[in-house]
């Protein structure tokens, strides 16, 4: 367990209930579309809650999403769009990894296998940013 660093939790905590809530009271009608570009609008905040040891519950995270969203998505499509903006570990300060390991284990129970998945999407960033490497070195 790791203590989230600047009070980060709390920055964490009030920017999931503002989303939220804006979800929530939406006059027209919340669709799938908008639910997911409401959660990607988190990503730079997912990222700091890692390089600040905030261990966040994703599904929590997501099961407030889905209850926000008017019925738009659910707890589990919510998790894994959050799960898609998690950072490649390799961007990551190694003492951050482990933050983000805790977080993925906290999906693990709701998506069985979800961290072999990240594990082989990463890889394959990590292949296509090598081979881009190889690219503009060899120009």
């Amino acid at each position: 367990m790791f203590k989230p660093r600047d009070r980060y939790d709390e920055v964490f905590e009030i920017e999931v209930a503002g989303w939220c809530y804006g979800l929530e009271h939406y006059p027209s009608g919340v669709t799938k579309e908008l639910a997911y570009a409401v959660i990607k609008e988190l990503a730079p905040s997912f990222r700091k809650a890692i390089e600040s040891f905030f261990a966040f519950d994703l599904i929590s995270v997501a099961d407030r999403f889905a209850k926000s969203s008017q019925g738009a998505i659910n707890v589990n499509e919510a998790a894994l769009c959050i799960l898609s903006l998690l950072p490649n570990p390799t961007t990551l300060e190694a003492n951050c990894v482990g933050v983000l390991g805790e977080i993925i284990e906290s999906a693990e129970s709701v998506i069985p296998g979800v961290g072999e998945k990240l594990q082989s999407k990463w890889n394959r960033e990590n292949h296509v940013r090598q081979q881009r490497a190889k690219l503009r070195s060899a120009a």
